[in-house]
């Protein structure tokens, strides 16, 4: 007998609006969702037909999920009490698109 998750993964809507990234790392997160099959326009993202939104327990203050694409790339999303979605995505993956270099300071 399989037991259902307490909180089940949703299909994310088609576009969801974002508080606006970091312009020093805007087009680089852009490229990444390019990457994936989505598209990032200032401050609304488009999302690939498949992606999911999976909840991480346990919620302290605010909603947080995993933004799962249909390739398996992940992101984080965060939705605050006030309305507000937050996207996030691996330190590591912010890499500067000429020297190939980690933007992130280690």
């Amino acid at each position: 007998m399989s037991v259902e998750p307490m909180y089940p993964d949703v299909p994310m809507p088609v576009s969801l609006t974002i508080e606006p990234i970091d312009p020093r790392y805007l087009p680089i997160v852009s490229e990444l969702i390019k990457a994936h099959g989505g598209t990032l326009n200032a401050n609304e993202i488009f999302f690939p037909q498949g992606t999911i939104k999976q909840f991480i327990w346990p919620r302290i203050l605010d909603w947080k999920y995993r933004i799962i694409f249909p390739d398996g790339y992940e992101m984080g999303l965060t939705e605050t009490s006030d309305g507000k979605n937050i996207l996030s995505c691996n330190p590591t993956d912010l890499v500067c698109p000429i020297c190939k270099r980690s933007l992130v300071e280690e």
